[in-house]
């Protein structure tokens, strides 16, 4: 379990410092923000203190920020080295790595495309699913649990998508 949770807490600082945050920074940022506030309050940025911080407290961590942390290891896993790569000159921060990505998206590497391109066509795609069938849900966190729940009253546009993600296909 220490191994996982240590794959995620990489995925998080990857994503919230590195060139894996062109994936969905503000995400994570809002979902993570108060915790690593809390705590790791008093680590100074830089040299790894965060990414020790959050790999030790990660059981401590927010459900929506485990969440969102799981979510874009897996877009930075797939689009990691492709953004080294493609986008080496770009500072992070400031959507730097958005744009260049976005500006090379034909460069990247297929797995990084179809990774990309699977996240935003499963938001797309069930947008109004979850407004209307899971509009109790108070924790963004907890949306994909209830659209899976309530698989039969989805729109054959977010049950595609939702196949589609599970099953890793474009």
């Amino acid at each position: 379990m220490k191994t996982l949770t240590s794959i995620f807490a990489l995925g998080a600082v990857l994503m919230l410092s590195t060139s894996a945050g062109y994936a969905a920074p503000s995400s994570v940022a809002k979902s993570c923000k108060a915790d690593v506030k809390k705590l790791c309050a008093d680590v100074k940025p830089g040299s790894g203190g965060i990414t020790a911080c959050v790999n030790e407290h990660f059981k401590d961590l927010s459900a929506d920020c485990q969440v969102a942390i799981i979510r874009v290891a897996a877009l930075g896993k797939a689009c990691e080295a492709d953004v080294k790569s493609v986008c080496a000159d770009v500072k992070p921060g400031s959507g730097g790595i958005t744009a260049c990505v976005n500006e090379h998206f034909k460069d990247l590497s297929a797995d990084c495309q179809v990774a990309i391109i699977r996240v935003a066509a499963l938001g797309k795609a069930c947008e109004a699913d979850a407004k209307s069938v899971c509009a109790d849900v108070k924790r963004k966190a907890a949306i994909p649990a209830c659209l899976k729940a309530h698989a039969a009253n989805l729109s054959d546009s977010c049950k595609e998508a939702m196949a589609k993600a599970d099953a890793g296909e474009k």
